[in-house]
């Protein structure tokens, strides 16, 4: 299995028309969050989901949620919940869905000797309620990219237990084959990157958009630049032997 592809930030039935035809592996719909300008309400996720290709997973994207809210979540029929914010035991224990863990990096912030930061993220990837973690931007759906090296340690150790690594911050077609030669992620997540360039006022995605960024990672994947770089990237290398032992 190459790396996978999230669609984040779906905000309308035209979306998922475009969605169905190019079939990432994820999408994503940010609810309870109206500072978002992607939120939308549950009765649109829901006519969403229903509409949505059954292959496609589903992930609702949400900040510091209620316990009643995953509930919620779980009941409209989403196959994962992305949480971002603060970490509430009472919500991950209660979760039936798996979870992927969102940690925005500041790049001016982020410190890569911080036991604490590191201490955390250990609690975080041993829960079994966590599928994966996703390292984003400073400020998610903003289009804007981190230093993506910076998080090459925290990425070992989702890594060493298993969990899934999600890419996000910036991505677009230009610059998403670079993030897979450096970071080697199991899934890279776009949502400002796929939507019409140069009109902040327009909502929604960008068929083309969507077309050039998974081109762009399927041209990656097969191939090209990645293995003379397979010798260099530990994470590259890993990934290949979790992908040869799938397939045996």
């Amino acid at each position: 299995m190459g790396t996978q592809i999230k669609i984040c930030g779906i905000t309308s039935i035209k979306d998922v028309k475009i969605i169905n035809r190019f079939k990432p592996d994820y999408i994503g719909c940010v609810l309870y969050y109206p500072k978002s300008k992607r939120n939308i309400l549950p009765d649109l996720a829901k006519q969403i989901i229903i509409q949505l290709d059954s292959a496609i997973k589903k992930v609702a994207v949400v900040v510091s949620p209620t316990v009643q809210q995953i509930r919620d979540i779980e009941a409209l029929g989403f196959d994962y919940v992305q949480i971002h914010g603060k970490w509430d035991k009472e919500v991950i224990c209660n979760s039936t869905i798996p979870i992927i863990w969102a940690i925005n990096i500041k790049n001016e912030e982020f410190d890569r000797e911080s036991k604490t930061f590191y201490s955390n993220l250990d609690i975080v990837i041993k829960s079994d309620r966590i599928y994966g973690v996703l390292f984003d931007s400073g400020t998610s759906g903003s289009g804007e990219p981190f230093s993506w090296n910076i998080v090459s340690k925290a990425q070992e150790m989702v890594v060493k237990e298993g969990k899934k690594v999600f890419l996000a911050g910036g991505l677009k077609a230009e610059n998403v084959a670079n993030a897979i030669r450096l970071i080697a992620p199991d899934v890279v997540d776009v949502s400002s990157g796929v939507e019409y360039e140069n009109q902040p006022d327009r909502i929604g995605k960008d068929e083309k958009r969507i077309e050039d960024f998974i081109t762009a990672v399927k041209m990656e994947e097969n191939g090209i630049c990645v293995c003379a770089l397979l010798a260099q990237n530990p994470f590259i290398q890993k990934k290949q032997r979790r992908n040869e032992e799938r397939n045996e």
